[in-house]
């Protein structure tokens, strides 16, 4: 089976005219003006919104309503977002004067206690910029960053407990990732990682499938528009194998919930499913561009779920740090698949050869850390991910040879402490962290050998531990090695 380069940012020009599955709930209420401030919300919120749509999806209104003191100005979270539209401000007193500043800024000067700004935001203006990261549509319905919709104060507290309410007409839905807020329909709650995060809501004319991923976790699944030869059941079985293959690793699936957006896109690939992202803003989101001719027969064959769900049992980490996150993940990527059942653990060793295969034939003969700095430039997603997984595959087996641990019970303790941070970690601190956890600096060794160097890490000594032919991948019959694989495939994650 070939694997797609790794994450290439291209596939997600494909979503501008894709049909999406969106792994959220949703629900409708009528549509009515916007013509005063909200009822009364309690004091400890710092701020909400109510956002209306028409029936087509072309214009968004958004009232934004501020407990105490009004900020002096309220920003979209994206540069060079769409300037909202006709905005009005009124206070206890009655309407107040604002303006509208460069790059869309709302300059609200008189604003007094318990204020209010509407506006409103023209979606074509806002599609015209062409970025799909912003907004695209999916057929008859409208994916798009929260950012470019609710304006906020330029600096937004850590503890902010913000609210968003969507009132839309018969028939349309919303979808987003935060929690909602119990017994009022399409309410949400937002906290700080909403304002700070990238994340997604979807509208359109869809209807939801729940999951239950895990005895504390749902997974709430809307499909939009998608022409897809998988049935419901089978989406079902995939994403419930691969989330419980997640915590079998590292001890629980990392979320409560979780949103998921799946794109069947025109067939002809090699692979069930091309791409995949994930996303943390206000909620865990995770989306997939699934094959259109793929049936529930092929999504064994799939690998990009299981890899992106793992994400989620990390912390976020920098950018230029790809090596670790993804080299990490997608050493994990295999194990995951032989213990949700995709794949035997033959085939899982024999993905694993042809990965470091490709990897160590790809990038542009610079050093690890070098290639890692700049690998959305270069494009050498192979090497940094597949050199990131030999490191990995390093550390488990220096772990259980030197102090009887073995790398995913130290990553269900990672997962533990540390997935839901708030913050972007530095591969050197996760490093750091995992060999704490381990009770040896074994992480950071194989690290260090690898990231100052052009070339691909040798795996000499681990194939010869693991019994693997260096050219083939094939095992070999010995005992020993026979049970040092069985364990790397199938052990349970430690219970400190």
């Amino acid at each position: 089976m070939r694997r797609s380069s790794a994450r290439d940012t291209a596939a997600r020009a494909l979503l501008s005219a894709l049909p999406l599955l969106v792994l959220a709930c949703a629900g409708t209420a009528p549509t009515r003006a916007l013509d005063g401030p909200e009822p009364r919300a309690p004091r400890a919120l710092a701020w909400r919104y109510t956002v209306r749509a028409d029936a087509a999806l072309t214009r968004l209104d958004v009232v934004a309503c501020f407990d105490a003191a009004a900020p002096e100005v309220l920003v979209p979270g994206l540069s060079g977002a769409a300037v909202p539209l006709e905005p009005r401000g009124w206070d206890a007193r009655g309407p107040f004067p604002l303006s509208v500043g460069e790059g869309g800024v709302l300059r609200l000067p008189a604003a007094g206690r318990d204020a209010c700004v509407a506006y409103h935001l023209d979606v074509g203006q806002v599609l015209a910029s062409g970025d799909r990261d912003t907004a695209f549509r999916v057929g008859r319905d409208l994916v798009l960053a929260p950012d470019v919709l609710l304006w906020r104060p330029r600096r937004v507290p850590g503890d902010v407990a913000a609210q968003a309410t969507f009132e839309l007409p018969a028939g349309l839905a919303v979808s987003a990732p935060w929690p909602r807020v119990a017994e009022r329909g399409d309410t949400y709650s937002l906290d700080a990682s909403a304002f700070a995060w990238r994340g997604q809501l979807a509208l359109g004319r869809f209807s939801p499938e729940t999951l239950a991923l895990a005895p504390d976790s749902t997974c709430e699944v809307v499909l939009l528009d998608a022409p897809t030869r998988t049935s419901a059941a089978g989406r079902a079985r995939w994403l419930e194998a691969a989330a419980g293959a997640v915590a079998s690793v590292v001890g629980a699936f990392p979320r409560e919930h979780l949103q998921v957006v799946i794109a069947p896109t025109p067939g002809g690939g090699d692979d069930p499913v091309a791409f995949g992202y994930v996303l943390r803003g206000g909620g865990a989101a995770v989306t997939l561009l699934l094959d259109g001719g793929a049936d529930d027969a092929d999504l064994a064959d799939d690998w990009v779920a299981v890899h992106e769900l793992f994400h989620l049992a990390m912390p976020p980490i920098a950018r230029r740090d790809a090596w670790l996150s993804e080299g990490v993940t997608m050493y994990f990527t295999e194990l995951l698949r032989v213990r949700a059942g995709f794949i035997t653990a033959r085939e899982g060793f024999a993905a694993l050869h042809d990965g470091f295969l490709r990897g160590r034939a790809a990038g542009t003969g610079r050093t690890l850390a070098a290639e890692s700095s700049d690998m959305h430039e270069t494009r050498a997603y192979r090497r940094v991910y597949w050199a990131g997984a030999a490191i990995a595959l390093e550390a488990d087996l220096a772990m259980r040879r030197r102090v009887g641990r073995d790398l995913a019970s130290v990553l269900a303790e990672l997962r533990a402490c540390c997935a839901r941070s708030g913050r972007f970690w530095s591969a050197d601190e996760v490093v750091a962290r995992l060999d704490a956890l381990a009770g040896a600096a074994v992480f950071s060794e194989a690290a260090t050998r690898w990231l100052a160097v052009a070339a691909f890490p040798d795996l000499g000594d681990a194939y010869r531990a693991l019994g693997l032919d260096p050219t083939s991948g094939e095992p070999d019959s010995d005992p020993d090695h026979a049970a040092l694989r069985d364990a790397l495939m199938t052990s349970e994650p430690s219970d400190r």
